[in-house]
């Protein structure tokens, strides 16, 4: 009798620390799946921010993101810089063409192409970003506001 109670005590125990390491596992992958969300929805917001600010231009702000977002700006030797935004398939890309030079780089992912979710609007002179990074169940919005420099001509 002290064998089985002792045998049904110790099975208790291990099914108890398997739920518990179960759930670990499950708490560590969601967290893992929202810091990464979070991140990508950080970095869409620091490549915007930067082009936001140089530009002198903007246009498709209010589109964004069924059609692209365009910075535009002229450097000090007159050559004019371009940076194009759009969003395809939840990825971010950026476009970025000056003189003979063409770049395309993806720079954020995950990104959702809800407009509810992610959205531009310019008002006032100044850029508000949001920007919604889902990835399974877990999503994270970021927003800023972003003010451009002013025109040069």
């Amino acid at each position: 009798m002290e064998v089985i109670l002792s045998i049904a005590l110790t099975a208790l125990i291990g099914l108890g620390a398997s739920i518990a390491a179960a759930q670990v596992c499950t708490q560590t992958a969601s967290n893992s799946e929202y810091t990464a969300a979070s991140r990508q929805a950080m970095n869409a917001l620091s490549w915007l921010g930067q082009d936001a600010q140089m530009a002198q231009q903007i246009s498709g702000a209010e589109d964004f993101p069924e059609n692209d977002l365009i910075f535009t700006w002229t450097w000090w030797d007159n050559s004019v810089n371009r940076a194009t935004y759009s969003l395809v398939n939840g990825q971010l890309k950026r476009t970025f063409s000056s003189g003979e030079i063409n770049q395309e780089k993806i720079v954020a992912s995950y990104i959702s192409e809800d407009g509810s979710l992610t959205s531009c609007s310019l008002e006032d002179g100044i850029l508000t970003v949001t920007v919604t990074a889902v990835i399974n169940s877990n999503s994270v919005t970021k927003s800023r506001e972003i003010v451009p420099r002013p025109g040069l001509g």
